[in-house]
């Protein structure tokens, strides 16, 4: 592979933006989405002279409109880039923990740009298809750090109204999340979330949701 900057081969078109992406976006999507080695490197280059901040805005970018960055790619690839994106190199959660660089409204931001991926499930999977794990750990890797009150009260509120959606793979990364949620409110949200499902009402997997013991 060449120099930063150049065009990839294989690479699909993204969807257009409102604003024109910057030159340096374009290079950091181009590396973010090139699944065929590891780009580690690269992407914490990015970080390093960037800054976390212009890299946790161009993520909300993409985030943001996550089904159709995502729907050229295959289930394995998707599942490759939101591992890039939640852990290992870019770790978008520490961005909403008490170290981070980011105001209060970039981290909101942050949360209602993830609640697109978590949306945008029945959208790139079949009826009753698998989702990827990546779907499924989405919102341990963001939330399971967070102290500040209020972002977890707005994750909180994200994760119980996505517990809600029609379609159970939905359900089950919310719920998921809620549980590593450390937040006085979980164990209401899963109340909550119980009231429509009350055959799920000894479920050990709920309950450990409910508790904040799910690993």
């Amino acid at each position: 592979m060449g120099a930063p900057g150049k065009k990839h081969r294989g690479r699909k078109a993204r969807p257009d933006s409102p604003n024109p992406p910057s030159t340096d976006f374009e290079e950091f999507d181009q590396y973010l989405f090139l699944v065929s080695r590891n780009v580690d490197e690269e992407l914490d280059e990015f970080l390093c002279q960037k800054g976390d901040v212009q890299v946790a805005r161009w993520l909300v970018e993409i985030l943001s409109n996550w089904k159709h960055w995502a729907a050229p790619l295959s289930h394995k690839d998707q599942n490759t880039v939101l591992w890039r994106i939640g852990c290992n190199p870019l770790f978008l959660g520490w961005n909403l923990e008490p170290r981070s660089k980011l105001d209060y409204e970039d981290q909101i931001a942050i949360v209602q740009a993830a609640k697109e991926v978590t949306l945008s499930i029945p959208l790139l999977f079949a009826p009753d298809e698998p989702m990827e794990n990546a779907y499924y750990m989405w919102w341990d890797l963001l939330a399971s750090d967070v102290v500040d009150r209020a972002i977890g009260s707005a994750i909180l509120e994200t994760l119980s109204d996505l517990s809600l959606h029609p379609d159970v793979r939905v359900q089950i990364s919310a719920i998921h999340g809620l549980g590593h949620l450390q937040h006085p409110g979980r164990p209401s949200a899963v109340d909550r979330y119980l009231q429509f499902h009350p055959e799920l009402a000894r479920d050990t997997w709920i309950l450990q949701c409910r508790s904040g013991t799910v690993m």
